[in-house]
This record gives C-alpha cells, structure tokens and sequence, in this order.
C-alpha cells in the first residue's frame, strides 16, 4: 500500500501542486512494467484542468538531492531527466480527486489508472462474446431521455457503443473527437455512435458540448451496464468507472464486433472500427 509523504508541494504560478507517494521497495504495475527495487516516489500533479497523469522517479531525488545553483537553472519539466521521464497516465479527473477529498486515496487511483493505460482488463473474463445478443439496457441520455439497446437498434443501424472512463480527461477526449471527426464516414456506414461513462448525464452534456460532439451519451451510473459488458472497473476509495471498451452492435441486436484493447492506440481506435464495420457489411 502506497503511503502519503508530509509535505505536498505547490507551484502557484500554475496552480500545480505535487502530492507524494512511497512506494513498496519493489511494485508490479502490470505484466509488462515492474518498478526497480528500490524506494520510489509517486509524484501526482493536482490541479490542472482535464488532462490527467502522473510520473515515478527515486525517493532519493525528492529528499536529499542538493540544490542546483544559480548558474545551472533547474529543469522545467521532470521529463527532461532519464530519471524523472514521466509515465503519463489517461484516466481520473483530477478534479474528482479534490472535491471527494480523498488525497490519501490517490496511490489507489494510480494503480487503476495504470491498469486502465496498459489494457488489463480486470473483468476482462466476463466481456460478453460476439454472436450472442448484446445485453440489454435503458440509461439516462444526453438527450434528456432514457435510452435502451432498443430504441438504439430499431431504426436499422449498427450501433459503436463505446465505454469510456470519465469525462474532460486527456484520453477520453482524443477519443470523442476521433468518433466526431469520423462521424459522416460512420452515418455512410450507417452507424451511430454512442458512449458510456459513469459520469452524470449533466457533466456529460458538458462534456459533449465542449468537444462538439454530434453522438449521444449514456449516464451509466454505478456501473451496472458496464458490469453487463465486462468493461466495469473497481478502484478503492474512488468507485466504479467503465474501462476503455467498444462493441459494435447489429441492427438485429447481436454483438459483432469486440475491441478490448483500446487504451493503447486511441487516437487510431475510430479508424479500426470503421475498418471493421465495413468488413462485416462486406
């Protein structure tokens, strides 16, 4: 369990702040990434509106590293140094963290998140196979309305139901603005798009004005519809968030198409689903 270090510090010219984490002398993040066994500090910017990340470098560089003088100023950016190169990391609203009040629970976001960037899928078994009727569901709507897998399929379309973390942070973004930019090949395809938050549909009408964006969006609070499609995920003390997934839906209600491995190329994720939208209609 990662603990809070005293001091949090800020830099008020930019509203920054750091919050510091030490980490266990050696800590597996996922299959492919294992910290160096060595004492660690998990470094947390606070603040920034949106974009969401973080970065590890040695405990040493944050407590006994002497100053550097006058004449060699020091580095604006902690990616600047092999030792500090940031490990950015898509995912949790900052400003969720803030106003929930829950600092000591931002090591616990971080390994969600983590887990989130790298594709692990903690119900990754439970993703429903394509084939099979697509789990049914009725949620609030960017439209002001509830909306079920019905009322999505009935007017003869393919539906890209695509389940995304949380709104206004980095990645969630690049990724409704690639559906946008690729709205009108999507409607010559004859589909639509839909995306699925736990968010409130209130900060996703936001969400969805901001980013100018022409597709609805589902309010799946509490993550049940997530469950459903094996894209619910659990982080301590900050709840459930829909992991990063897509489904592409016939008009007749089947899941035809799964893309579970999303997080590691978002930016190109709505050309691969259009991609595959035309093969099944080949």
């Amino acid at each position: 369990m990662l603990s809070l270090e005293q001091e949090i510090v800020g830099t008020p010219a930019e509203s920054l702040g750091e919050i510091h984490y030490v980490a266990p002398t050696s800590m597996k993040l996922s299959s492919m990434f294992t910290l160096p066994a060595t004492s660690l500090l998990l470094t947390v910017l606070v603040g920034a509106p949106c974009l969401s990340h973080a970065y590890i470098r040695p405990l040493h560089m944050s407590q006994s590293q002497p100053q550097q003088s006058t004449s060699q100023p020091a580095a604006s950016s902690p990616s600047t140094s092999s030792a500090t190169s940031p490990t950015f990391l898509a995912g949790i609203d900052r400003r969720n963290l803030l106003t929930k009040g829950i600092l000591g629970g931002a090591a616990a976001a971080f390994a969600g998140t983590f887990t989130l960037t790298t594709g692990a899928q903690k119900a990754g078994a439970d993703v429903p196979a394509e084939g099979i009727e697509a789990p049914d569901f009725s949620l609030p709507s960017s439209l002001g309305k509830p909306l079920s897998l019905a009322d999505l399929t009935k007017g003869g379309k393919y539906t890209v139901l695509y389940f995304f973390p949380q709104v206004f942070t980095s990645s969630c973004t690049l990724e409704a603005k690639a559906f946008q930019r690729d709205i009108d090949n999507y409607k010559k395809l004859n589909a639509q798009i839909v995306g699925v938050s736990v968010d409130e549909s209130d900060k996703q009408t936001d969400f969805k004005s901001e980013c100018g964006l022409d597709f609805i969006l589902l309010s799946d609070k509490g993550a049940k519809i997530s469950e459903a499609y094996g894209s619910a995920l659990d982080i301590p003390f900050l709840g459930r968030f829909s992991n990063r997934q897509t489904y592409i839906i016939s008009p007749d209600g089947k899941l035809v198409k799964v893309f579970t491995n999303v997080e590691s190329k978002v930016k190109k994720h709505s050309e691969e689903v259009l991609e595959a939208l035309k093969a099944l209609q080949a």
